[in-house]
């Protein structure tokens, strides 16, 4: 039913007449009260529930056009949700981001945190004392991105060369004289050399994607460190993408590999990224006019994966 209909109704059955803003704020009210009723029992959790393992990630959707941070904690073995907020970006800073961290995991036992690497969290984790793992699908998403620009710039001027090559080749037999096709015989030999020089600089970068790559999929550590000193033993000699990504990575591999050592730590915050694609699609992320009605949106995605994917420890 329309809010204008509701609105003639209640005019109809009580004599007293009300604006269809008004119907919409008595509904709003009321559906903001049973929400709350309904969720209470969904997100309330025992300490004693909890893994100790946790997972710190951001989101960023915005409300009318504004940037929205929405950061979340949540036990990446339990599923359970530990805090999730809406709060204009301006407001993220260290400050906030290390009193959301002791806010919310005060009195509990922490064995250890997953982040995507920001340099603030990180520092946090690190004088608090935690263990601490670097996100590995991040980490090569970080290298996929350096990597992009330099690939897709190779890949067009392979396929430019190859059609110059071809648009000459077809039109070498209609050169009447020798010397112009000899040129252009000679142009087509310096493009097939430009384009095989251009495949092994393509496969070079390839095969180093899947040797960095090949570093986070082991399970030993030691192999893991092996594999990433032959990398940084020969950084000079790299492509500059791969060189800065390698140098940077040495800052905080330890890190990066603690799952392996650890094996209660994941590899990923993946579950953590689920839920967030889960509770507010990416699609969904520009969409609200209001922070009511994303807020309410996150409150129901939140109390569905409560629902659906919590867990049990069996001690």
């Amino acid at each position: 039913m329309s809010l204008e209909k509701m609105s003639e109704v209640i005019t109809f059955i009580y004599q007293a007449k009300l604006t269809r803003q008004s119907v919409l704020n008595f509904l709003d009210n009321e559906s903001e009260e049973y929400l709350k009723k309904e969720c209470a029992e969904s997100f309330k959790y025992d300490v004693s529930e909890l893994s100790g393992v946790f997972a710190i990630y951001e989101q960023f959707p915005s409300v009318n056009g504004e940037s929205r941070a929405r950061p979340v904690i949540m036990d990446v073995h339990t599923n359970i949700i530990i805090d999730d907020l809406i709060i204009p970006t301006e407001e993220l800073d260290i400050k906030f981001k290390e009193e959301f961290l002791r806010k919310n995991l005060k009195d509990k036992k922490v064995k250890g945190m997953v982040s995507d690497g920001d340099k603030a969290y990180s520092t946090i984790i690190d004088d608090m004392g935690w263990l601490h793992v670097l996100c590995n699908f991040h980490l090569m998403q970080n290298l996929m991105n350096d990597l992009k620009k330099p690939i897709n710039h190779l890949k067009r001027k392979i396929k430019s060369n190859n059609n110059k090559i071809e648009k000459i080749n077809e039109k070498l037999p209609f050169y009447k004289y020798k010397k112009v096709r000899k040129k252009n015989e000679k142009k087509v030999k310096m493009l097939k050399s430009e384009t095989r020089d251009l495949n092994k600089e393509l496969k070079k970068l390839n095969n180093l994607k899947e040797r960095i790559s090949n570093i986070f999929s082991q399970n030993d550590v030691k192999n893991a460190k092996r594999r990433f000193k032959l990398l940084y033993n020969t950084r000079n000699n790299l492509p500059s993408v791969v060189s800065k990504f390698i140098r940077r990575l040495n800052k905080t591999f330890e890190k990066t590999v603690n799952h392996m050592i650890y094996d209660f730590l994941p590899r990923t915050n993946n579950q953590l990224e689920c839920y967030n694609g889960v509770s507010l699609p990416d699609n969904q992320k520009r969409i609200y006019r209001t922070d009511r009605g994303l807020e309410r949106t996150i409150t129901l995605g939140r109390k569905r994966w409560m629902d659906r994917n919590r867990k049990t420890i069996v001690a």
